[in-house]
């Protein structure tokens, strides 16, 4: 599965690249990023602007913000 550990400063947590060629919501909509211990999500919007508010919403619910954005890819903290 695309999750990854990652060690932070002694703290266990997680980064999650999701690139699935259009399936991208239909993948993260089922992902409770609190379980994973999610900081950081990078997903594949390609200026579709209803993408990046759905992705944008989505990660707000689980305490994220944007962080950084080009044509293809959105990148989300915690």
């Amino acid at each position: 599965d695309g999750i990854r550990d990652v060690a932070v400063t002694g703290v266990q947590t997680c980064a999650l690249p999701i690139y699935a060629e259009g399936l991208d919501w239909e993948i993260l909509k089922q992902i409770n990023l609190d379980h994973y211990r999610c900081r950081f999500l990078c997903i594949e919007w390609n200026r579709r602007p209803e993408d990046e508010i759905r992705f944008t919403n989505h990660a707000k619910l689980f305490g994220m913000k944007l962080l950084e954005k080009n044509n293809d890819n959105l990148l989300f903290i915690k």
